[in-house]
Formats: structure tokens, sequence, C-alpha cells
């Protein structure tokens, strides 16, 4: 909290108080200034009457000059911002200078104009007299926001009930395709069961691929529940699953102790299965492979990486990587459906973190997350 401590205010054409500080030459050239501003400038006395608006405050809210000065600032709230903005205006009175303001004003008409600004009050010895606000008009941004997380929403909704839906015409085809293998297998030509076989594999592959369509729609629609998460025992956990739907694999892996996050705790489930089954995959044709799970301090930062001896990527590939259905390495060489990478970069945005990929082919991989400071809580 801050108290800025003035000489005694004075009144030049209209702009109350705004300028006690400036040499008498400096005046007008204030006043046509914040006149013609593009922001919505303000000044309200201690009473919460307002002082002095400029002509773009008086353009977005459509009032006459005359019909300002004096009026109530609360009434040029609107109802959802009245409690908040209440309560601001109590804390500057106080001395505090309010940097980031969020609230919704009224317009004349009565519809709501958004706003974000500053507010700040001038002193007279320890009296408050008035305060000053400088805002700017983001309803339109706001609404544009609005409108592309209603179809980025509707999207993904879309996404989720399709592929929940083709699940059953999915399985009652691989059902009769299973059917006539058996039945019929000895009666078909070579090149018959060679076409049933393809459709099997078809049929596993499009499983595959409905099943990371319902994950990657799933981490955008879901509501965050952030808590403390230990990420050292969930990357155990898939690795011990792993281990055990491939018991034929040699794979050496380190899991680093302490990796602790404040993350919803399925998102980061599904974001180190991602990571360590990516890790799993590119190194099985190994006769020994190496997988590391750890985090490393970096700029004041710290940065969880999985790390692996597999073939790798060239570099010039590394943005790519986390784009939805690009896959740098075909069917032949390494199955997959191009979502791993792109669910684990959705949900690390949405916890306000960052990706990063790098590889030297054939010697190291890592693909890493770093969260925001406030997400990392011991």
């Amino acid at each position: 909290m801050r108290r800025r401590k003035q000489g005694p205010p004075t009144r030049v054409q209209g702009m109350v108080d705004m300028s006690a500080h400036l040499p008498g030459s400096e005046l007008p050239f204030l006043e046509e200034l914040l006149a013609h501003a593009g922001v919505l400038v303000q000044s309200v006395g201690a009473d919460g009457r307002v002082r002095y608006v400029n002509d773009a405050w008086l353009r977005t809210l459509g009032y006459e000059r005359a019909e300002t000065i004096g009026l109530d600032i609360f009434e040029v709230i609107h109802p959802d911002s009245l409690d908040h903005c209440r309560a601001v205006f109590a804390r500057v009175l106080a001395g505090e200078d309010v940097r980031r303001l969020e609230a919704v004003f009224r317009r004349k008409d009565g519809s709501g104009v958004e706003v974000e600004g500053s507010t700040s009050v001038h002193f007279e010895g320890d009296r408050p007299i008035w305060t000053r606000g400088v805002f700017v008009d983001v309803t339109a941004r706001k609404q544009e926001a609005r409108a592309a997380a209603e179809a980025r929403r509707e999207l993904e909704l879309f996404c989720a009930t399709m592929t929940h839906d083709l699940r059953a015409p999915l399985r009652a085809v691989g059902g009769f395709v299973s059917v006539v293998t058996e039945q019929c297998g000895v009666a078909l030509n070579p090149g018959c069961r060679e076409s049933l076989a393809r459709v099997q594999v078809g049929l596993v592959r499009m499983g595959a691929l409905l099943e990371d369509l319902l994950s990657h729609s799933r981490t955008g629609g879901v509501e965050l529940r952030p808590e403390r998460v230990d990420l050292s025992a969930i990357a155990r956990r898939i690795v011990r699953d792993l281990r055990r739907a491939d018991p034929g694999r040699v794979v050496d892996v380190t899991i680093a102790d302490g990796l602790i996050a404040r993350m919803d705790a399925q998102m980061a489930a599904l974001l180190l299965e991602n990571l360590i089954g990516n890790a799993w995959k590119y190194t099985s044709r190994l006769t020994h492979a190496h997988i590391e799970v750890g985090a490393e301090r970096e700029e004041g930062a710290t940065r969880y990486f999985v790390r692996d001896d597999g073939p790798g990527f060239d570099p010039v590939y590394s943005v790519r990587l986390f784009q939805p259905f690009v896959r740098l390495h075909g069917n032949a060489e390494f199955e997959g459906t191009g979502l791993g990478l792109a669910t684990v970069f959705r949900i690390v945005r949405r916890h306000g973190g960052t990706v990063a990929a790098e590889s030297q082919p054939g010697v190291v991989t890592t693909f890493s997350f770093t969260l925001p400071v406030a997400a990392l809580v011991a």
C-alpha cells in the first residue's frame, strides 16, 4: 500500500485536481491530451462523485458532459461489478494503488462495457481528496475470447460424442471379422485371409485413434482441479504397467524422487502416460534401452523431462511435433496416431506452462515441460 501526499488540488477549465502538480503552462496541454485520449479517464472525489471525465469516457458510456459532473460513480457501474468496485474504491481511498482492475461499467442505456485499467488516489495531507482512473474498453476482445472458447467447447463436445458413438459399430465390425476368420478361415483363399488380417489391423488402429481422440478432447473441456501431485509416484506406476504389458523388454528406467507440482491429478497422469509411453515405444527396437524421468533448474524455473535413447528426430521438426496428427515415423516403424504429444501440449498449456522437444538422433531425445512458479509446490 502506498500513500501519495501532494499539495492542494487546483481546478483548471473543468479538469478538476488532475494536474495540480504541473506548472500552469502545461495545464492546457494536459487537458487537451486527456480529452482526446483513446482510453477512458475519470476523476472521482472521495465522496464518490464524478469530478472529471474525458471525451472517450463520454462516447463509450453515452453521456453528455453536463450529466457527469457530480454523478455518483456507482451509477455507472454494472450490478455485476458493483460490490467489487465498492471494495476497490475503499482500498484506493486508504492509499492503495490498484494497478489491474477488471470491471463492467454501465452505459446510459443500461448495457455493459467491460474495462481493464488502474486507479489511485490524490491526498491533501493525510486526507484523500480525489481518485484518478484510466481504463481501456475491452468488450470486443472479451466477447471474441468467449466466442472462441464456446466454439472450442462445442468442437470438443462433438469430438467426444463422435468418438464415443463410433466405438460400438467399430467393435461390431471387429466381432464379425473375427467370426468370419474363425468359421470360414479354412475355406478362404490366402488372399482373402490376408485381407481379413489387414482389416483387423486397421480396426485396432482405428480403436487406438478413437481412444486418443477421446483423451485429447477431454483435456480441453473439463475443469481443472489443481492439487499437490507426486509426479514421481505417477511415473513409477506408469512404468510398472508398461513392464507388465511388455515383460520381454529390457529397459533401464531412472525416476527422480520428489518431483512435485500443483496440477490436476488426472491431467498429470495423462501427461506422463503420453511422454513415458512415447519413450517406451520409440526405444522398442533397442536391445537395452534407457529412459530417465527427472527435473532440472533452469533460469529460475523447474523443467520436468522424459529422456530416452531412441532414434529421435531431426530438430528442424521439433515445433511441429506438438501439432495434432503430425508423425515423423510411419506405422511400419512405430505405431501411433499423432495425438499423444498434441495432448501433452494442451495439458501443459492449460496449466499455464510451456513444452519443448530436443533431440540428437540416435543418441538422446528429451521432451520437457515447465510450469508457472505458482504451480511448483512442495
